[in-house]
């Protein structure tokens, strides 16, 4: 039984140091994609810059759920190369450790994974998804007083409001030489005024841009009957309080709202979430035969096929949880097939791999 602890803790503690580091570049490769995406919406004046850390840090705690079994995945099956590499399954294979002792001992690593993977998964991620969708609301209403600059042209409201500056202060609160273009119903209207500065109305939540000296200039574009005023103080609602959705995004459900939901996109989401954990269980188990080589195959000879296999699995799951989604597929059905085929593939390729069904974990220690 020590042996058998020692060897045990010596695999897990492989394939866990191989799968943390695999994590770790997996999401250093999806920060670096984020980062590149919100930097470039900061500086088309979308986003407030000052939010883009904390909504990174958000981003990875939701999504890490997702990256979570694919990195067990490769842990395992980098770990594992290497010990087929410098021939120490061989000699575990002399010594009774077949493939069924090594996928155990992989379940029980899979196992703990698991848990971490379901709270993340039904707990931790729905509140950061909250958290990025607040944050990110935040962000773009603030964005329409930081995404002004002198000499360039913003556009609010989805092309309504068309606000030009000529200069503004460092805190962008007070602006000079402010053109106003709005297009309504009736035509286009222009103002153009000498000051400027932005204000929200505290009770409705509108923002406002109070003007001061100039000119309103109403009309149809092509006609000559405009009618100028002239105004010492004139405000322009240039956004309007938008009311909160009256669905949050499934994604940013708690289990709670999902199992008392009515609809069958609520049943797709709660199944996604259950099968991150089965995912991580499969498909460390998995990478244990796909992980056997021979010594000149080297530790990276099985990583392609690993990967093909993931891609697989992960696309069918991904269709089968959006055909729940749609009603095109039975919530009954759902996602259970994918994971019916994974598992009975890796049944079979252990069966295969220990010779035929002879489960011997520990014969040759039986006297000990």
């Amino acid at each position: 039984m020590a042996r058998r602890f020692i060897i045990e803790r010596y695999l897990i503690r492989e394939s866990v140091q191989n799968s943390l580091v695999v994590v770790a570049v997996l999401v250093l490769i999806y920060i670096s994609n984020r980062f590149v995406r919100y930097l470039a919406e900061a500086a088309a004046g979308e986003l407030d810059s000052g939010v883009i850390f904390e909504l990174l840090a958000l981003k990875v705690t939701a999504n890490i759920v997702v990256l979570l079994p694919l990195a067990v995945f490769l842990g395992v099956l980098l770990a594992l190369g290497r010990l087929y590499r410098d021939s120490e399954i061989i000699a575990l294979h002399a010594g009774g450790v077949g493939v069924p002792y090594l996928a155990r001992a992989i379940g029980l690593m899979g196992c703990a994974f698991a848990v971490l993977v379901a709270v993340l998964s039904m707990v931790v991620a729905p509140m950061a998804a909250n958290s990025v969708d607040d944050l990110t609301r935040r962000a773009r209403n603030d964005s329409e007083v930081t995404g002004l600059y002198p000499g360039r042209f913003k556009d609010f409201g989805d092309g309504d409001h068309i606000i030009y500056v000529r200069d503004i202060n460092a805190d962008k609160s007070e602006m000079t030489g402010v053109f106003v273009q709005m297009r309504g119903p009736t035509g286009v209207d222009i103002v153009y005024a000498e000051s400027g500065r932005q204000f929200i109305e505290s009770r409705t939540g509108d923002r406002f841009m109070v003007l001061g000296n100039g000119y309103r200039y109403e009309g149809a574009p092509g006609d000559a009957d405009f009618v100028i005023h002239a105004f010492e103080k004139h405000g322009v609602r240039i956004k309007k309080k938008t009311a909160d959705a009256a669905e949050r995004k499934l994604e940013s459900m708690t289990v709670a709202q999902l199992l008392s939901g009515s609809t069958v996109a609520h049943l797709a989401e709660l199944q996604w979430r259950v099968s991150m954990p089965i995912a991580s269980i499969l498909l460390a188990v998995l990478a244990v035969p796909l992980s056997r080589t021979s010594p000149r195959g080297g530790r990276f000879g099985k990583l392609f096929t690993a990967v093909l296999v993931y891609f697989l699995y992960s696309n069918v799951l991904s269709i089968s949880y959006k055909a729940v989604e749609r009603g095109d597929l039975s919530p009954y059905v759902g996602v259970w097939p994918a994971h019916l085929v994974l598992a009975m593939a890796v049944g079979f390729l252990i069966l295969r791999g220990s010779g035929g069904g002879r489960f011997r974990f520990n014969r040759p220690w039986a006297a000990s």
